[in-house]
C-alpha cells in the first residue's frame, strides 16, 4: 500500500520558505508594473498626512496604520532621493477636506513609480507575514503536512496575491 507520510520537519520548513518566496515573487511581478489603482491615493494621501502632521483631519474610514505604515516607506525613499516638494501649510492642517491633501503621486512626478513601488513594499511584506502564521498555526491544528498545504493555498489564491501588491487596507485586515 501506498501512503504519504508526514515530511520532516526541516523539510517542510525548506518547503514553506519556498512557497512564501513563490508567493513574493508572484506578487513583485505586479508590484513593478501595476499603474496605481483607484484607491491607492487616497490610503496614501491619507497615511503621509497622518505621518507628517500626526492628526487624522482626511477623511479616513479606514485604521490609520496601514496607510501611515506605506507612507513610512515613502517617507523613508524621500529620505535617501530627496524631498518630494509636498508642503503641508496652514490650511491643510485645519481642514478635514480631503482635496487639500497633498496628492502624493501627482507630486512625485517622474518619481512617481518609484514612490509607488515603496509604497507597496509594506502590503507585500505584510502579506508574507501573513503566510507565515498560517503556516505556524496550520502546523499545530494538523502538522507539517497540513500546514503545507494550508500555505500552498494562500500563496497561490489570486485575491491574496492581487491585494498582496497594492496600497489598501485589504490585505491586513
Amino acid at each position: 500500500s501506498l501512503s504519504i507520510g508526514t515530511p520532516p520537519p526541516s523539510v517542510a520548513r525548506l518547503a514553506a520558505g519556498a512557497l512564501l518566496l513563490c508567493y513574493v515573487l508572484l506578487c513583485l511581478t505586479g508590484l513593478s508594473t501595476q499603474s496605481a489603482t483607484f484607491d491607492e491615493p487616497r490610503y496614501l494621501n491619507a497615511g503621509y498626512s497622518s505621518l507628517r502632521t500626526g492628526g487624522f483631519r482626511i477623511r479616513c474610514d479606514f485604521p490609520p496604520l496601514i496607510p501611515m505604515l506605506s507612507a513610512a516607506a515613502v517617507a523613508l525613499y524621500e529620505a535617501g532621493t530627496g524631498p518630494l516638494g509636498i508642503s503641508i501649510d496652514r490650511r491643510f492642517r485645519e481642514s478635514a477636506d480631503e482635496a487639500l491633501a497633498a496628492p502624493l503621486l501627482d507630486r512625485a512626478g517622474p518619481r512617481s513609480a518609484a514612490v509607488l513601488f515603496s509604497a507597496r513594499l509594506p502590503i507585500l511584506a505584510i502579506g508574507a507575514f501573513l503566510g507565515l502564521q498560517i503556516y505556524r498555526f496550520a502546523s499545530l491544528l494538523f502538522g507539517p503536512a497540513g500546514a503545507l498545504l494550508s500555505l500552498l493555498l494562500f500563496c497561490l489564491d489570486p485575491n491574496l496575491i492581487a491585494h498582496g501588491r497594492i496600497v489598501s487596507c485589504d490585505l491586513p485586515l
